[in-house]
């Protein structure tokens, strides 16, 4: 946490903006991974930051280019060289790990992924809200990667805030927040 701190204070009296993390990801404990926001007056931008054992590390997500005026909320790896870090804001935004450097691909406008979760086949979920701003209350939006493309899920009915997904295999799962849903294999349905 001292680290953390000093990192967050040193944003701030350098660029006028401070770093804030929402979700975090060990492979072993020299290969880590957190993700979140940098943010600041108008400005907002993902951050995601490597820990090699002894030290955090920031990753350029594409220097002068920024990727879009979003943030990172969460973290999926299924492998040390397979792994997905989630967010968005202007749009959904969604970075895959493939060992070597992450790779941006980008969902509809307005969406903010929030939570994932995978199988060992390489599928993943998650969930969040169709709004780029988390003080509106709006509907959640599901997606579904297949292993070769991003999809929209369907939900039964308006839901807000669903914030976490576990997936026992790519036929069942469950996401939870102000609703709980399950995953038969085909479609998400509501659960009393």
């Amino acid at each position: 946490w001292t680290v953390a701190r000093e990192y967050r204070w040193r944003m701030m009296e350098k660029w006028g903006e401070y770093p804030r993390i929402e979700s975090l990801a060990f492979l072993s404990p020299r290969d880590g991974w957190a993700a979140g926001r940098r943010e600041g007056a108008e400005m907002l931008s993902p951050l995601l930051l490597h820990w090699d054992g002894e030290e955090w590390s920031e990753i350029d997500l594409g220097g002068s280019e920024k990727l879009c005026k979003c943030a990172l909320s969460a973290l999926y790896f299924r492998a040390p060289n397979d792994g997905w870090a989630l967010g968005g804001g202007e749009k959904a935004l969604m970075l895959h790990w493939d060992g070597a450097q992450w790779t941006p691909s980008y969902g509809p406008e307005s969406i903010r992924l929030v939570a994932a979760a995978g199988t060992p086949d390489g599928q993943v979920w998650t969930a969040g809200l169709e709004s780029d701003d988390f003080s509106t209350i709006a509907r959640v939006a599901a997606m579904h990667w297949t292993g070769s493309a991003w999809k929209t899920d369907a939900l039964p009915k308006e839901s807000t805030w669903l914030r976490s997904i576990l997936m026992t295999s790519s036929g069942d799962g469950w996401m939870a927040g102000e609703g709980l849903y399950h995953w038969t294999g085909s479609a998400w349905q509501e659960v009393a």
